[in-house]
């Protein structure tokens, strides 16, 4: 009886520390457009250079990295939800239909995600004829409608970095929320 006892004792602990690692999150603000989220603390915040990104974070795993881009281009966006989301779509050639999900995070945020998985073949730079061909990629991207404008999530690489983030990712994506005043 009391081996038992130590033994769930041991394994409580082990379990409310692997819970632990995995909820450590890091608060940003993104202003513009005046909203935070929680970022997973596994994330590493890398520098942008680029007016267009409001954050970038890059994912490792093993030997390889992806990055997580947010971009904010004002209060109007760039493009309705559905022709980023079709663009987006034309990225990733694949045998089945991407997965795409629409919900409220809370009042004022509205999400759309799509998540496809197959060959990425967009141009290897804006307006180049020359194109990408990653097998085994996967892309995860939202258009978050906040009181600020749209924000727009995109993730593409390796699936087998981006699978194990599911649902750091899905965290991430639900903490978004209005900034606080000062």
């Amino acid at each position: 009886m009391r081996i038992t006892c130590v033994v769930l004792s041991l394994l409580a602990v082990t379990v409310a520390a692997q819970d632990e690692k995995k909820a450590k999150t890091v608060s940003k603000t993104l202003t513009p457009p005046g909203v935070t989220c929680q970022v997973p603390a596994t994330w590493k915040e890398v520098k942008t250079t680029s007016t267009m990104r409001a954050a970038t974070w890059k994912i490792s795993h093993k030997s390889e990295s992806v990055d997580v881009v947010v971009y904010w281009f004002g209060k109007r966006g760039a493009g309705g939800v559905k022709a980023n989301l079709d663009r987006w779509r034309k990225q990733i050639k694949t045998t089945k239909d991407p997965e795409t999900k629409t919900f409220d995070i809370r009042k004022g945020f509205k999400v759309h995600m799509l998540d496809a998985r197959g060959t990425y073949v967009a141009p290897v730079r804006p307006g180049a004829t020359e194109r990408n061909n990653k097998p085994d990629s996967r892309l995860v991207a939202a258009v978050i409608e906040t009181p600020g404008g749209p924000l727009y999530i995109k993730s593409i690489g390796a699936a087998s970095v981006l699978d194990p983030q599911d649902a750091a990712f899905m965290a991430w994506v639900r903490s978004f929320d209005a900034a606080k005043s000062k």
